[in-house]
């Protein structure tokens, strides 16, 4: 007996009607009729295959476009419908709050984070600080601007590009800053560190927090005046990373050879053991079921010629297969074999399509032509929100809908038309080359969305408008590299050691200060947060000066956008734009970055010399953002080239030779707008009105450096220097000289006891002093304190550019002649460098009858 009675029917074949009779059976038989079922015929039938592939792209700044052909496999019914689900990756300040559940914000390049200040009454006031990177800003009123948020936080060193919004809360506010660059490498690629503040004027970068909640701090006002940081979206969370790593097993040997990665039977080309990040991108996406890849290479330090690639898979979603590796790699030495193994270090997921900016649309599959491709417009969507999309169909079986199809690319934002770049204006450089220049600040989208410039020009007079479809030339801007220069100097031919470089988090193997482009270069391309440079080295010195030191000029050559900087670590203070001491060692040898230019999208262009001073020219300016062109943009006016005044001189660099002279040098202007230069002019005074002294310094053809000594100055003075170019077109503007090298401060510290009665308890303070008033105090140190031990002490008060300290012990045995017979005679020399406005003094402590005297060199 079987209440009901059930059987499966096996074997059949998926879509061919089938009918099922059903007779009874006892001792006497078979029922002489059977039962049939309802409905009379049916089909096996499956839940039907999502369509293959969901694109997606731009149709205003509301709607997105989907696109995708009917699914391949039916499941033995005909689909009769779809459905499209979507929902919001990204974040800004005035969204509510999502599911903090992982899987919530997905697939975003940029990590985001929030700052929220808020007080129980609404009387909010004064200021705080932010930190990153240790690294601090200046005061943020408690009411700053989006904009003013912004400034603060690119002026530190460690910040690149960001996008900051504001939205008020009730008694207070909400920042939400958005890193375009800044991506760090925490157990996976993406991640960055999270912001820290702080509302005590005295707080050090180390000692911010990210909850003021329980600490103390006089520059915030308001009841109960509370800071939070919050980290809303990580960069790259939600796609597959794996890692692959190629070594010797033993230390000594020496990787070399080839391999091949494969994934589901299909396999790359062989690829050399040293692959660069782009070329390993380039053979992973020969297997098409990867699609897009993005590829973060690192040097392992302890093996020779061994690598680590991250791989973050960027249209495979969800988990992925672990690569497979294939082996052709050699080590040298014979001793160790070659490894190689895939890790994955993240997996792959797929969001949740729920939530209050979550929606979806069901299709009706009949009004679509069979065989073609479905598409739909979804509209109603955010401006400038990033959305992920997935896509399944409906045949009836089980009463559900199948799997899901998700998008490719993985996110997308709504976007229309940019709006063209305002402000075009153009000014000659001479009588054939014109700058143009544009306002790239969009309304619609942002600026960091656009991705190239269009500039156009074409002939017009007063009698006629340009003709800009009929023989304009046009010329595309697009994205230019960041260049930084790691400077080296010393104040004699005696520099030597190491430096380590810090990047987004990640630093590099130690770089000898003697080294080559080549060995610069590999060293800088072993950081995972880097992808691949050029280096030139250039002489960092002026004729007839004792001062030796290179510029190290460092171009990003395939990462795109203004970066933070490069910092470099002596290891006698925490990574910033400047060091000395430790590792290095020198005549006041000093290491520092500077930024020669900022990467990114440039708003001006200049023509190529080509055009004619007797013929009238007008420009206009389209932007693209990766799917549209704006409207044009067209200039103001419309001009001539003609001569004019040189461009300022370059690199004007000043350097002090004696207490009566100082040595000025420059490289002659970019422009020299159209005549021929002919002679410098110099100026100097002791304030800004330079009506005290000049000189000139003729122009000498095929000549680009030049040099000049400034003497007989007043030894007591202190002195600005500026130059200008001349032409017969008149001067050029003035170029401010800037020092030619670091301005370090000698300060020594002298411990000096003659009775013969000291011993191992004695300690003194150092109190570092700034001139608006700020103090900060070392702990006690003793007086048999090694260099290193006094340099970490003052390092650690955070607030001077860089410092290194050395020992010098005069000590000699105690007699009554007392004639440079100091019993005790301790002396630390310490090197400020980057910090005009630091005083230091010696606080006793616990110094008997040691006395210290604190001179400055």
């Amino acid at each position: 007996q079987c209440q009901p009675c059930t059987h499966q029917v096996t074997g059949l074949i998926k879509g061919q009607d089938y009918s099922i009779r059903v007779y009874a059976y006892n001792s006497q038989g078979y029922s002489v009729n059977p039962g049939l079922p309802t409905p009379r015929f049916l089909s096996p039938k499956t839940t039907p295959d999502p369509p293959g592939v969901l694109n997606i792209m731009p149709q205003t700044d509301t709607a997105l476009e989907v696109s995708f052909p009917p699914s391949g496999d039916d499941g033995g019914a005909a689909v009769t419908k779809y459905k499209v689900e979507w929902n919001a990756m990204g974040f800004f300040a005035g969204m509510s709050s999502m599911n903090s559940d992982h899987t919530s914000l997905l697939y975003s390049p940029y990590n985001v984070q929030t700052i929220t200040l808020s007080a129980e009454e609404d009387d909010l006031g004064g200021v705080f600080r932010l930190a990153f990177g240790g690294h601090s800003t200046g005061d943020v009123s408690a009411k700053s601007t989006a904009n003013g948020m912004k400034l603060e936080l690119e002026s530190l060193p460690v910040v690149g590009s960001t996008i900051v919004t504001r939205e008020s809360i009730s008694n207070g506010f909400t920042w939400a800053i958005t890193f375009l660059t800044n991506c760090g490498y925490l157990s996976e690629y993406g991640p960055i560190e999270s912001l820290r503040v702080s509302s005590d004027p005295a707080a050090l970068p180390h000692m911010f927090v990210t909850d003021t909640l329980g600490t103390s701090g006089s520059s915030l006002m308001g009841t109960g005046a509370r800071l939070v940081v919050g980290g809303e979206v990580s960069a790259f969370k939600g796609y597959e990373q794996q890692t692959l790593t190629t070594q010797c097993a033993t230390s000594g040997g020496i990787l070399g050879g080839h391999f091949a990665l494969s994934l589901e039977g299909v396999r790359t080309n062989d690829i050399p053991f040293d692959a660069l990040a782009s070329d390993l991108k380039s053979d992973l996406e020969t297997i098409t079921s990867l699609g897009t890849v993005k590829v973060i290479r690192r040097t392992i330090e302890d093996r020779i010629n061994a690598h680590q690639w991250t791989i973050i898979f960027m249209d495979r979603l969800g988990n992925v297969p672990l690569l497979g590796a294939h082996d052709h790699l050699t080590c040298s030495d014979g001793s160790g074999s070659p490894l190689i193994f895939v890790t994955e270090i993240a997996q792959g997921s797929l969001p949740r399509m729920d939530g209050p900016y979550a929606g979806e649309v069901e299709l009706n599959a009949q009004d679509y032509a069979d065989g073609n491709d479905i598409v739909h417009t979804i509209g109603g969507l955010m401006r400038g929100m990033p959305y992920h999309l997935r896509v399944s169909a409906w045949n009836g079986a089980s009463e559900s809908y199948g799997k899901t199809q998700y998008s490719t690319p993985s996110i997308m934002v709504p976007m229309d038309r940019p709006d063209p770049p305002s402000s075009v204006e153009m000014s000659s450089i001479d009588n054939a080359t014109t700058q143009i220049s544009w306002d790239a600040a969009l309304v619609k989208g942002g600026a960091h969305q656009i991705t190239k410039f269009k500039v156009e020009l074409a002939v017009s007079s007063e009698s006629a408008d340009p003709q800009f479809e009929d023989g304009a030339e046009s010329f595309f801007v697009e994205n230019t590299p960041e260049v930084q220069v790691i400077i080296l100097e010393s104040s004699a031919d005696d520099m030597g050691g190491t430096f380590v470089v810090h990047f987004m988090g990640e630093s590099s193997s130690n770089i000898n200060t003697n080294s080559n482009a080549a060995e610069i270069k590999q060293a800088l391309e072993g950081i995972s947060t880097i992808d691949s440079v050029s280096v030139s080295i250039f002489a960092h010195t002026q004729d007839s000066m004792t001062s030796y030191g290179q510029r190290w000029v460092i171009t990003f050559t395939s990462q795109k956008g203004n970066f933070p900087s490069i910092l470099v670590d002596t290891g006698s203070a925490p990574p910033s734009t400047i060091a000395t001491g430790g590792t290095l060692f020198g005549s006041s040898s000093v290491v520092k970055v500077e930024t020669i230019s900022d990467g990114g999208l440039p708003a001006n262009f200049v023509t190529p010399s080509v055009l004619s001073p007797h013929r009238m020219y007008t420009s206009r300016v389209l932007a693209f953002n990766g799917h549209n062109w704006s409207a044009p943009s067209t200039s103001r006016n419309a001009i001539s080239p003609s001569k004019i005044a040189p461009s300022p001189p370059r690199e004007v660099r000043v350097n002090v030779l004696s207490d009566t002279e100082i040595g000025v040098s420059w490289i002659h202007p970019l422009y020299s707008g159209g005549d021929p230069i002919a002679a410098y002019r110099l100026e100097w005074d002791s304030d800004a009105m330079f009506d005290h002294s000049s000189a000139t310094v003729s122009h000498i053809p095929g000549i680009e450096e030049y040099y000049f000594v400034v003497e007989n100055l007043d030894p007591l003075e202190s002195y600005f220097v500026r130059v200008m170019a001349y032409s017969a077109q008149g001067f050029s503007e003035a170029e401010m000289a800037v020092p030619l090298l670091s301005n370090m401060r000698m300060i020594d510290i002298v411990l000096v006891e003659t009775t013969g009665s000291v011993d191992l308890s004695e300690t003194f303070k150092v109190q570092v002093s700034t001139v608006d008033g700020f103090q900060r105090v070392t702990n006690s140190i003793s007086v048999y304190a090694t260099s290193r031990e006094v340099e970490d002490e003052l390092n650690q008060l955070g607030i001077v550019g860089a410092i290194s300290v050395d020992r010098e012990d005069r000590s000699t045995v105690f007699d009554s002649s007392n004639i440079e017979t100091n019993f005790f005679d301790i002396r630390y020399a310490v090197a400020l460098v980057g910090d005009d406005d630091i005083t230091l003094s010696v606080i006793g402590d616990s110094l008997g009858a040691i006395i210290a005297v604190v001179n400055e060199d």
